[in-house]
């Protein structure tokens, strides 16, 4: 059919949409990050980043992620732990480990194959 979209064009068009928003998720991470520094007992912000996390981890693998995927998991867990706790507030060291997460996602994601851009 002329016009018509090739799987190899829609998988690069998938890949693309995919690498946009693990910009936009991985901003909203450290956004969140800044946002429990500053209010160490939002627990909507630490939810916030356990959902991302847990989106991530599940999608990072399809679109050839697979280490940050595995570092967003890790993340979910130790936000899901810290939600579990619920000491009215976030303490430094957790704060650090956080940090440390959403920074373990992003360098993943740069030495992946795959790059920011999601290109093949």
């Amino acid at each position: 059919m002329p016009g018509a979209e090739s799987a190899e064009q829609r998988l690069a068009r998938l890949r693309q949409a995919f690498g946009e928003r693990l910009r936009r998720d991985v901003q909203t991470l450290r956004e969140s990050v800044l946002a429990l520094r500053s209010a160490p007992d939002a627990p909507d912000a630490l939810a916030r980043m356990r959902h991302l996390a847990h989106g991530l981890a599940g999608s990072c693998g399809t679109f050839g992620y697979s280490v940050a995927g595995q570092k967003a998991a890790a993340l979910e867990t130790a936000c899901k732990e810290m939600l579990a706790r619920g000491q009215g507030g976030i303490d430094d060291l957790s704060l650090s480990e956080l940090d440390e997460y959403v920074e373990a996602i992003t360098s993943a994601i740069a030495l992946s194959s795959e790059g920011w851009g999601g290109k093949a």
